[in-house]
């Protein structure tokens, strides 16, 4: 298997069909993952619900020059814009997961057995499937797609970070998604939305500003800065702290917050702080 940053490849992946990845440094090694283009359907990306304002998830990124512009100190709210995995996007490597195929319950699911025998796993035994560590949900039948191959698949544990709640057409299917026992499905937030005074499904705001949920609300994980109005609902990804021995940090396999049953209908907001990285100049490149 061949590593690619917090990324393992069960093995080279073919352009045009799908693929899944294995979990390493993050996400914990018994996880799979599944990724898609990313970026909004006009640039033929997966992401519907992105934001491009000030804040928001494909908005421009903070640079900071450091020792006589020779490094630079780079924050934004989207990681999968920059890194290895932008290298795989301009690849194509996620092509055949916006493909057809995808849309096809029967062949979405034979991809996904074919990925438990890689990881040494039977089909239809018990893993971890992340979505959407780089696209989202963008049609109602690739959705739908899912919630079949999830209702064959129910010793699967699915999570996903989602921005296409945003869209209207969209959000009954994602209703149906998250609603069954084996799936968990937040809204993904960020200041651009913050900003625009757009809430999370079954949130509302009171006239002193404090945010409540109705029953039923969905889950919510903020990017980037959290707002005041509901810093006390605020719960960081242990993932992020960094502190303490490196060694101990919790993958998403261990910590299982955004999985676990008994988390489900936790009205926490899940905090992720902004990405950062250090890029690096020699002449006129830039290396990560």
């Amino acid at each position: 298997m061949k590593k690619k940053g917090s990324l393992e490849l069960i093995e080279e992946p073919i352009p045009s069909e799908i693929f899944f990845g294995r979990g390493v440094a993050k996400l914990g090694e018994g996880v799979l993952s599944f990724s898609r283009k990313l970026g909004l359907p006009e640039d033929g990306g997966t992401c519907p619900g992105a934001t491009t304002a000030p804040g928001g998830c494909l908005a421009p990124a903070e640079v900071t020059r450091l020792f006589d512009g020779k490094v630079f100190w780079v924050k934004r709210v989207c990681y999968p814009v920059r890194g290895h995995t932008a290298i795989w996007q301009k690849k194509g490597l996620y092509n055949g997961n916006i493909g057809p195929d995808v849309e096809s319950p029967v062949k979405l699911r034979n991809a996904l057995d074919k990925a438990m025998i890689k990881v040494k796993k039977y089909p239809g035994s018990a893993v971890l499937l992340r979505h959407g560590v780089e696209g989202d949900f963008d049609s109602v039948k690739y959705i739908r797609s899912w919630v079949q191959v999830l209702r064959w698949r129910r010793r699967t544990v699915f999570w996903a970070y989602s921005r296409s709640w945003v869209i209207p057409a969209l959000r009954g299917a994602l209703e149906e998604l998250r609603a069954l026992p084996n799936v968990q499905v937040f809204a993904s937030m960020d200041m651009a939305l913050w900003n625009a005074g757009r809430l999370p499904p079954g949130w509302f705001r009171l006239p002193s500003g404090e945010v409540k949920p109705v029953p039923g609300a969905w889950r919510v994980a903020m990017m980037g800065p959290v707002p005041w109005e509901v810093h006390n609902r605020a719960t960081q990804c242990p993932e992020t702290r960094l502190v303490g021995d490196p060694r101990k940090v919790p993958t998403c396999e261990s910590c299982t917050y955004c999985f676990a049953k008994e988390t489900r209908d936790s009205k926490s907001w899940l905090w992720f702080p902004l990405h950062w990285v250090i890029l690096i100049t020699v002449g006129t490149t830039l290396f990560l």
